[in-house]
């Protein structure tokens, strides 16, 4: 199923409940989008990794599904080689527990997660270059921004440069613009940014040449080292579901996982209206939906510390 069907089945099951609002596409893509990363780290936990070269104390991840605002909890485990070609545990510390600067003779290495976080504004002066198949590059013009290659922004507050009004093809800005997530690619002076917005032919060739306004926000996730350190570690993570680039996304989960986060939608959306009644079945169903699938999955799994996996097959 891709998102655009379920964003449609969602909507035509609330429209017979009289709600006191409308159930806008961007309403239900808010909460649908969210549940599905929630319910795949849950239930599906995908493993990825990472490999690292790290000079100093601290470096970006570079992997889409890990640069997410669930990253804290995606990361499980983190290796370095030791000096004897043995691979060992990084241990995670606290932030708290870190003290300032640097600190070489601090005896054990240990590990930290923490997102950078900056702000500024996007001038008038910010362009689209011309479209390149469904890709454009968007210079944005913003005064002492302080960003590196590699770091990651969230655009919002999109305008037409110079009118304050909204721009023309105002739809297109909504699915790939406004509050999307993007890797700074070039930093070609302390002013000047470059990202690549990719959405579809149709509106990169709306994008091409367009010149807006709006504001950035800094999001760049970062592994954090409690003293310096010059080698390469590897970063064990649950991996997000396949990143939604339009409506038109397959969903990365199991139909029944679908239908679990659809039930989640329901019941934050009625929740909202304080229609507790209606909320409340969705939610205990959605927690079914998902008990059930781990029940099953963990059958099919060998339980090596209970019976060898050959004599499983025959309980």
């Amino acid at each position: 199923m891709r998102y655009l069907e379920a964003y449609d089945l969602i909507s035509t099951a609330l429209m017979s409940n009289n709600l006191p609002f409308p159930t806008t596409e961007p309403l239900i893509a808010q909460f649908f989008d969210d549940h599905v990363v929630n319910v795949s780290l849950r239930c599906s936990q995908k493993i990825n990794s990472e490999a690292l070269a790290v000079s100093g104390t601290n470096i970006a991840f570079t992997n889409p599904d890990i640069q997410s605002n669930k990253f804290t909890s995606q990361v499980f485990k983190v290796e370095r080689v030791d000096d004897n070609g043995d691979r060992a545990a990084i241990p995670f510390v606290p932030e708290s527990s870190v003290l300032t600067g640097t600190d070489d003779n601090t005896p054990q290495i240990g590990y930290y997660l923490k997102t950078d976080i900056s702000r500024g504004d996007m001038a008038d002066s910010s362009v689209f270059g011309s479209a390149s198949g469904s890709n454009n590059t968007l210079t944005v013009t913003s005064t002492a921004h302080g960003l590196d290659v590699g770091d990651y922004v969230i655009l919002s507050e999109i305008l037409a440069a110079g009118s304050g009004s909204v721009p023309a093809n105002q739809n297109y800005y909504d699915e790939f613009v406004n509050q999307k997530r993007f890797k700074v690619l070039t930093t070609a002076d302390a002013n000047t940014f470059t990202v690549t917005v990719t959405s579809d032919a149709t509106a990169a060739a709306a994008f091409a040449s367009d010149t807006i306004s709006g504001k950035w926000l800094e999001d760049t996730r970062k592994i954090y080292f409690n003293k310096p350190t010059t080698e390469t570690i590897t970063v064990y993570y649950y991996a997000l579901p396949e990143h939604k680039s339009s409506n038109k996304t397959k969903i990365d989960l199991p139909d029944q996982l679908i239908t679990a986060a659809m039930h989640y939608t329901f019941a934050d959306i009625y929740f909202l209206t304080s229609k507790l009644d209606l909320g409340g079945p969705h939610r205990n169903l959605a927690n079914s939906i998902e008990e059930e699938f781990m029940k099953i999955n963990r059958s099919k799994e060998a339980m090596q510390d209970i019976l060898p996996a050959p004599l499983q097959d025959f309980i």
